[in-house]
């Protein structure tokens, strides 16, 4: 993947100088291009949010968002399914750190 991208950013480079357009802007654009594969943009994979490139876009994508701790939220979240249990069944409960059979 890597021997990709540092192709790709060549290329870029090199069509930046042919048309005498900036180099840094042509990489700006492609860190905030998704990756197909993947979904993201190089740039949220680095530093975990978009880059501002001067396009017009809504203040909210530009903000960090860590995906991470919104699914740990999530899942936290979800009502837990009720669970049934047989007459003298063994089961075992957490007390004050203690183990108990009950």
């Amino acid at each position: 993947m890597m021997e990709r991208t540092i192709q790709t950013i060549k290329k870029m480079w090199k069509k930046a100088e042919e048309s005498k357009e900036d180099k840094h802007l042509a990489l700006l654009a492609y860190r905030n291009t998704p990756i197909d594969d993947q979904g993201q943009l190089p740039a949220q994979m680095l530093i975990f949010r978009r880059l501002r490139d001067g396009l017009i876009r809504k203040e909210a994508k530009l903000r960090p968002q860590i995906q991470r701790k919104r699914n740990w939220k999530k899942q936290g979240q979800e009502p837990q399914k009720e669970q049934t249990f047989q007459k003298g069944e063994a089961l075992w409960f957490w007390r004050k750190n203690l183990k108990t059979e009950g």
